[in-house]
């Protein structure tokens, strides 16, 4: 790992003022970037293998010099931070994983680890059909602190988990033994409420097309005034839409919603979706069922459907 990463040689310390990067070849790295500044995290990031780094250092005498490998993504990495861009601005953000979830499997879209030779010269991570139906089976990674009662971590896939970029599976049976388990499962989950707004199947390790969704009023009324109104909250549910598809509503306006989620514990960001969707699919019962969601509830089921992160904004 260490010289598929160009960390064979140690460096530094250093300290350089008013550094100026350049990059000098065409070869490419890609390698796992984490940040004191955003603990608990990391994702493949994709920087030039050799830059020319220009200063000055703390006793005033210019510095120029070429770092390469590792020196050279620190360094670019530590002035992106001067810039105000941190690592998940310049990741391959399908590839960003909690700690607990970073031996899981990569996405298929994702680069290996490594040096390429020209820019854009990338090849995907490869899994076989039984490795993505192993990985679906083995349910994924909750973390070490996943259910244990006092911690708070609700009991639910990390970011990171391959289960979670991969495409659930429709249901087919909503009257069988397993979805009508897991449809109490989720919403008593959702009844609980421990999870923000929502839970789709994956999240709990199930790969299919099942979403929970609800908001009590004792979370209500933990909420101002303004925020009720903005983002038009009320309550509702638990709602559970097996097979769900979404479209925009003919007319519909954007919204912008502060988001958090489970899966991504600690973190939240705005994320713009749609205001109204249409929406479709099958109640608990299996029967067809059709509406149109507004505000806080469109924004919860196009989340959860879509399986987007809050940190993809």
């Amino acid at each position: 790992e260490r010289a598929r990463e160009g960390r064979e040689q140690p460096f530094g310390p250093k300290a350089i003022f008013n550094p100026r990067l350049k990059p000098v070849s065409a070869a490419m790295t890609v390698a796992w970037e984490k940040d004191v500044s955003i603990p608990g995290y990391r994702a493949l990031v994709e920087r030039p293998l050799s830059v020319q780094v220009n200063g000055v250092d703390p006793e005033g005498k210019r510095v120029n010099y070429v770092a390469t490998g590792w020196e050279a993504r620190i360094v670019q990495q530590a002035v992106d931070v001067l810039d105000g861009v941190m690592f998940i601005d310049r990741c391959y953000m399908r590839s960003l994983r909690h700690l607990d979830a970073r031996n899981d499997p990569l996405p298929p879209d994702c680069p290996p680890v490594g040096v390429v030779t020209e820019f854009g010269d990338l090849q995907s991570a490869e899994l076989t059909a039984e490795q993505l139906a192993a990985v679906a089976d083995s349910g994924g990674s909750r973390g070490f602190l996943a259910g244990i009662p006092g911690f708070g971590r609700p009991n639910v896939l990390l970011a990171g988990s391959l289960l979670l970029r991969l495409r659930a599976e429709e249901i087919t049976d909503p009257g069988s033994s397993e979805v009508t388990g897991l449809i109490k499962e989720m919403r008593d989950m959702v009844s609980s409420g421990k999870h923000p707004l929502g839970v789709a199947g994956p999240q709990i390790g199930k790969r299919l097309r099942v979403v929970a969704l609800g908001e009590n009023s004792e979370s209500l009324e933990k909420l101002s005034a303004r925020t009720k109104v903005t983002e038009e909250r009320r309550a509702f549910g638990p709602l559970v839409v097996l097979n769900p598809v979404l479209s925009r509503h003919k007319g519909s306006s954007d919204a912008y919603f502060f988001e958090r989620s489970a899966t991504v514990p600690g973190y939240e960001g705005i994320v713009r979706r749609t205001a109204e969707v249409d929406v479709e699919g099958l109640d608990e019962k299996g029967q067809p069922i059709s509406f149109v969601a507004r505000g806080w509830q469109a924004n919860g089921l196009v989340a959860f459907c879509l399986g987007s992160f809050v940190l993809a904004w």
